[in-house]
């Protein structure tokens, strides 16, 4: 009786793996509003408009991400990577409350950078929460900076 147990059991446990085994990923698109935004982000840095690029910031963005600080850090990206040209959406992540999209994005000294926008909604309208780059470049332009801190 065990092994007859065992014998049925097995079968649907490899009938179980295998069926998670060939479950897909789930597929995302991108949220309407996100691509409009995240241009307007991109091409804000490339005229220097920081009323543009903190348009839609929610208010702890705005605080950390000052005029000053923009200048200083869109001058160090237009240095390494060049001004935006063009941006693809790559995929999206839902963590605590907020919608984190990637792009791919091309710059004229970088062809491939990865841009992450964080959005988060409140009281139904939309705000960025978050914004990060990466790339080679910027990578490299990083460690260097770390190196002459120590």
């Amino acid at each position: 009786m065990l092994i007859v147990c065992g014998l049925l059991i097995l079968p649907a446990t490899l009938t179980a793996m295998s069926a998670c085994a060939q479950k897909p990923e789930p597929e995302y698109t991108e949220p309407a509003y996100a691509g409009p935004i995240a241009e307007s982000i991109l091409q804000a840095m490339n005229e220097a408009s920081y009323a543009k690029y903190s348009e839609h910031f929610n208010e702890e963005m705005k605080s950390a991400a000052t005029e000053s600080a923009f200048d200083e850090v869109n001058a160090i990206l237009k240095a390494e990577i060049g001004d935006y040209m063009s941006k693809e959406f790559w995929k999206l992540e839902e963590q605590d409350g907020y919608t984190i999209v990637y792009y791919k994005a091309k710059f004229t000294l970088e062809p491939e950078v990865t841009v992450r926008v964080v959005f988060e909604e409140t009281d139904g309208n939309v705000y960025v929460a978050g914004l990060w780059f990466d790339s080679p470049k910027l990578r490299q332009q990083y460690s260097k900076y770390l190196r002459t801190l120590r």
